[in-house]
Order: structure tokens, then sequence, then C-alpha cells
């Protein structure tokens, strides 16, 4: 089944190839958007703080990136919608494991798998099996 989504002008910046988006801001350490409390103690992430990361992850202008995340986050949702798998370094891989339909929308259960303590993309330093011989 196919989510409803709303169409975003956002659209046009990823199909387009529009480089306003572009930064010469290089992001030194990850930003970590600013949930709100729930009242049961969990911290909820909604647009909002999302959109404030990026901006200030990216030192784009507000306007331009909202529209951008909007549009990021229609398309993962329709992708997990129709069962992709999703693999995207930085979050890590997403599953779709199971679907259900409610009254009031559906449910889809997603497994992540997250890079360990190494970072995302480095790789294991290989050790040998044997010391190296010495050379006389």
């Amino acid at each position: 089944m196919t989510m409803n989504a709303p169409q975003f002008s956002a659209a046009r910046f990823l199909l387009q190839g529009d480089d306003r988006m572009a930064t010469k801001k290089k992001v030194e350490e990850p930003v970590q958007a600013e949930g709100k409390s729930d009242g049961a103690g969990a911290t909820v992430t909604r647009v909002g703080d999302l959109i404030d990361a990026v901006v200030t992850a990216t030192g784009a202008k507000k306007p331009q990136a909202k529209p951008v995340v909007e549009a990021t986050l229609t398309a993962l949702g329709l992708l997990l919608a129709d069962g992709q798998e999703l693999n995207l370094p930085g979050l890590g891989k997403l599953q779709v494991m199971r679907r259900k339909e409610r009254p009031n929308g559906e449910v889809i259960i997603v497994k992540l798998r997250r890079p360990g303590e190494k970072a995302a993309g480095e790789k294991k330093a290989k050790t040998p099996l044997a010391p190296a011989p010495e050379e006389s």
C-alpha cells in the first residue's frame, strides 16, 4: 500500500540537481536534534527539531532546508511503505520486518542495524594469521 503524502516543492531540488542547498561549510562533529519530552520521560524529536539540526550542521538557511528535509522524510516513508530495504550511511540499514493495517493508518515494524564502534565506512584492520618473518 502506498502512503498519501503531500507533494513538496523540494522535489525540484532533488530532481533538477539544484545546488542552492550546497554549502562550503564542513561539519566537524555530528549535530543532535533537540527533542522535547512527551510527558512520559521519553524525548520526541519533531520535524522542526530535525530541520534546526540540519540548518546548524550545514549552514543552510531554514527556508531552504525545510522543504528538502520534508521531501527526504516523505521519500523515506514511501520507500518503507513499499517494503524497500534502505542502506543509509550515517543512519544504518533499515529492513521492513512486519506490516499491519490499522483503522487509523499502517504500522510498519522496521529493524535498524547500525554500525558498531568503528565509524561508518571505516574498514577493520586485518590481523595477520602468523607473525611476519624476521629478515637477517
